[in-house]
């Protein structure tokens, strides 16, 4: 059984590649900072994450892999035990809306949901579709293995080696090592493009349209709405 990688194997073999006096600490961040990158460049769709909803509570956590800015949309069943869903619309929680208008924002990373599920209407299964961010690599875990493809873990070797250079002022080799990522990273985007896994998403069922509010309707900015 072949085994994965772990950062300490990674970093010893960035040792082997270039002698430096740089902590394990300071290249595992910058290894960490690497493979953020990667997937800020390259989005990762997570699998759905879904949760039921409950009466008299708007308000539900993000899953540990979730950042607000990687959110792609989110879905919830028109009543409950159906499995008919609509896409809800994401709002600013600075905009003006209407006191039962349908929506979803983020607070405090936190979803909040609107309006507010109540005992006739709670028991709606919620799917939240978004690009996960990797799991944080550090020293405290040199045993484990980042999320990067095991095929790609080159990658977080030739930018740790590429910062290692660039503190050592060492130009050429920095230059060579980030050739040598440039080039990886355009085959991996191109690998990754072409066979990363779709995941199966609820369907709106009824037409498109546009969103209306009703004539006289108290509207408010979500900021007092919320509670």
């Amino acid at each position: 059984m072949v085994k994965i990688p772990t950062v300490q194997q990674l970093l010893d073999d960035i040792n082997d590649r270039y002698r430096n006096t740089f902590t394990d600490t300071q290249k595992v961040r910058w290894m960490n900072r690497v493979q953020e990158q990667i997937f800020q460049y390259v989005p990762h769709e997570s699998p759905p994450f879904t949760f039921t909803t409950v009466a008299e509570t708007s308000y539900y956590a993000l899953p540990s892999d979730c950042e607000p800015q990687l959110i792609k949309y989110l879905t919830i069943e028109r009543k409950a035990t159906t499995d008919d869903f609509k896409q809800l619309t994401y709002k600013q929680p600075e905009e003006t809306v209407g006191e039962n208008e349908e929506f979803y924002t983020i607070v405090n990373d936190l979803i909040y949901i609107n309006p507010k599920p109540t005992s006739t209407t709670e028991g709606k299964d919620v799917y939240l579709y978004y690009n996960k961010k990797p799991a944080e690599i550090s020293t405290s875990g040199l045993s484990a293995t980042p999320d990067l493809e095991e095929n790609f873990h080159e990658l977080l070797v030739y930018g740790v080696l590429e910062r290692v250079c660039a503190a050592r002022k060492d130009s050429i080799m920095k230059s060579n090592y980030a050739s040598d990522f440039e080039f990886l990273f355009n085959r991996y985007q191109k690998i990754y493009k072409n066979t990363k896994a779709e995941f199966v998403r609820t369907i709106d069922r009824l037409p498109k349209r546009g969103i209306s509010r009703r004539r006289g309707h108290t509207v408010g900015s979500i900021t007092n709405t919320l509670s």
